[in-house]
């Protein structure tokens, strides 16, 4: 039976829902990279302050989709209320079969990245590498817009390349990343290849200031999706609030399915274990580059 839902109270929180899952058009919005087998993407991180969290994957939502989120104590501190055990979030067993069982806790490390792509040059004298840039529509306008993702990713099968490769330089913001995935599930490898520093954006501060990485969204300024919409922390604290959760795992009727922001497969195709200790949100590229050595 389909809930109906009147008045403008009822459209505001209906309002408030959708801007918990994931923003609306006029804030833009942030995607996720994946790579399936076979896949080759050139990306550009835009921050060293890549965060190393508890992660839930797998939990099925109230609409019987897979859902992922952060472990909220490790977002907003050690005292917060697990938002997912709070609203009953519960794991297949076996993957996507058998009984419900409580959805266990896996560690991820997740950074915010531009993708980009090499091109021709235009002497056509060998390629260099430009952002990926698409046209969206929004209303009856079209804008350009560049194309943000999380990489979240498992230490064991892909940070620990880029680890050694930040320790080497320093920073993992100064060049581009062509990345390869190769095999599947628990055979999943990746090649990743750094390729010449950009002198252009090579500096950190020029970097965030060329991408809007970190400035306040303006609704009117007409090349707005060519600025990073969020900032990685901002996403993180989206992606284990309480709101986002409780959108996911609380059915309404009334509401239209949401896109899934992140689906089952992007957890690395690697099996689910106990939860690590000395997991911490917010971790710097140094803690990542120390981490194992």
């Amino acid at each position: 039976m389909i809930r109906i839902k009147t008045g403008l109270q009822a459209l505001r929180e209906h309002g408030e829902k959708q801007a918990a899952q994931q923003g609306n058009n006029s804030s833009g919005k942030i995607n996720y990279f994946k790579w399936d087998n076979g896949d080759k993407k050139i990306i550009r991180f835009l921050t060293d302050d890549i965060i190393t969290a508890r992660f839930y994957e797998y939990v099925v939502d109230g609409r019987g989709k897979f859902q992922n989120f952060i472990y909220a104590p490790d977002v907003f501190g050690e005292g917060t209320e697990d938002f997912v055990k709070k609203y009953g979030g519960k794991s297949y067993e076996n993957g996507n079969s058998g009984p419900m069982v409580e959805p266990k806790l896996i560690e991820r490390t997740a950074a915010i990245a531009v993708l980009r792509k090499e091109i021709p040059k235009a002497d056509g004298k060998g390629t260099e590498i430009v952002d990926y840039v698409e046209d969206i529509t929004i209303g009856d306008q079209v804008y350009k817009a560049r194309w943000y993702g999380i990489v979240r990713q498992a230490y064991r099968n892909f940070w620990h390349m880029l680890s050694d490769l930040g320790m080497r330089y320093g920073t993992l913001c100064d060049r581009d990343y062509e990345i390869k995935r190769t095999g599947e599930r628990l055979d999943t490898k990746y090649s990743i290849i750094p390729l010449e520093p950009d002198p252009d954006l090579k500096d950190i501060e020029t970097l965030h200031k060329y991408y809007g990485y970190g400035k306040p969204w303006d609704t009117n300024d007409p090349n707005r999706f060519l600025n990073c919409p969020q900032t990685l922390h901002q996403w993180a604290e989206r992606y284990g609030s309480e709101d986002r959760v409780k959108y996911f795992l609380v059915p309404d009727d009334s509401a239209p399915q949401p896109a899934s922001p992140a689906p089952a497969a992007d957890s690395g195709d690697e099996a689910q274990v106990a939860v690590p200790e000395g997991t911490e949100f917010g971790a710097s590229l140094k803690d990542l580059l120390l981490k194992n050595k």
